[in-house]
């Protein structure tokens, strides 16, 4: 994968993991279908960025009753991917703050893409609490196991790293994404 891109398959995970949550009566919860596991982890961020997207559309936020459009939130999530694949930072985190506007304050898919924008934007010791943070609430959760595993080891805890990842595979299982990080990891110097 190349960096700073999130693949369609993550982007359409939380774009359905989003429409489910906007309803969920208690905010705390995941929301149903809201798996982490359905996509793999986003990428460092990009040396070279591509021309900046085009300001998203506004877009209604609420219908008239008060209730958060889904379709909306599913369109600035959009946005926020396409964002941060262009590497404009600031039109992603206006983008995040929007998205922030419209969800229950610990939304899991949130605070998913806000551990993916510190990440991304180098704000490594932010990323490292959100993602310990979906940890907390989601243990399972590949994309925040291994990305906070990447940080760790990047950071020199090479053995916390490496332990993390045989933990999320004995409660995840295998995948490609695991595998490769246990990889990367196991290379890097202790």
């Amino acid at each position: 994968m190349r960096p700073g891109r999130f693949p369609r398959a993550l982007v359409g995970a939380l774009l359905a993991a989003t429409a489910l949550a906007v309803g969920a009566a208690e905010p705390a919860r995941t929301a149903p279908g809201d798996d982490a596991a359905k996509a793999p982890a986003p990428a460092r961020a990009a040396t070279k960025a591509a021309a900046p997207p085009a300001a998203p559309a506004p877009s209604p936020l609420a219908s008239a009753s008060g209730e958060v459009d889904p379709r909306a939130v599913a369109r600035r999530v959009a946005d926020f991917d396409r964002a941060l694949r262009a590497g404009d930072f600031a039109l992603a985190k206006s983008t995040l703050d929007a998205i922030a506007a419209m969800l229950p304050e610990r939304s899991l898919t949130l605070l998913r893409l806000q551990a993916w924008y510190a990440h991304r934007s180098g704000d490594a010791d932010g990323a490292m609490a959100l993602y310990g943070e979906v940890l907390q609430r989601l243990p399972q959760d590949r994309n925040a196991a291994i990305n906070l595993a990447m940080l760790e080891a990047e950071r020199g805890d090479v053995d916390r790293a490496s332990q993390r990842l045989r933990d999320l595979r004995s409660v995840a299982g295998e995948s490609a994404e695991l595998a490769a990080a246990m990889a990367r990891v196991g290379a890097m110097p202790r």
